[in-house]
């Protein structure tokens, strides 16, 4: 991932990490969860192609 988009995503964020926990558990951490798992998977095709070139 670009470290461009990775910083814009952190700032965007910042302002959320003073909400109260409960605000927080309810959308930040969808949120991020949602980002890692798209993250995640964009990962999987690369891994394998790289795997597959290894053998």
């Amino acid at each position: 991932m670009d470290v461009r988009v990775e910083v814009a995503f952190v700032t965007f964020l910042a302002p959320f990490e003073t909400l109260p926990a409960a605000v927080r558990d309810v959308f930040v951490d969808p949120a991020f969860a949602f980002f890692f798992a798209v993250a995640f998977l964009r990962l999987v095709p690369f891994l394998a192609a790289v795997m597959a070139a290894g053998q």
